[in-house]
């Protein structure tokens, strides 16, 4: 009788022995889990920035691009209305040396008119 007694001490020491490694294996598979969910989180998240970050800098570099296009414009614009202003400056100082030349071309015949008119005046007196 004591030695079942003996018997069933020792089987229920072995019992909680048992559970203890039970539990404290359990306690380390949860943990183990909590970890690796843990790290999947941040890699997670990891990823998750990489993506934000790529998506900015395509955006970036799309305004930039816009930019670039926009700025390219407008100096092209620039250059129109120079080269525009430049022609009719051109223009007008051409115009103003024709008229100047008509006016002299207009006074020298007049003069010329006078001249003759003057020499034929003379013969005839």
């Amino acid at each position: 009788m004591i030695e079942r007694i003996v018997e069933k001490e020792r089987q229920l020491a072995e019992y909680e022995k048992w559970m203890k490694e039970s539990e404290r294996e359990e306690a380390k598979r949860v943990l183990k889990g909590a970890k690796n969910k843990h790290q999947e989180m941040a890699a997670y998240e990891k990823e998750l920035d990489r993506l934000i970050e790529l998506e900015r800098l395509k955006k970036e570099k799309k305004e930039e691009e816009e930019w670039a296009k926009r700025e390219k414009a407008r100096v092209n614009l620039l250059h129109g209305v120079y080269h525009d202003r430049e022609r009719k400056v051109r223009d007008h100082n051409n115009e103003k040396d024709y008229e100047k030349k008509v006016k002299e071309d207009d006074k020298a015949e007049v003069e010329r008119r006078l001249k003759a008119h003057e020499e034929e005046q003379a013969r005839k007196r």
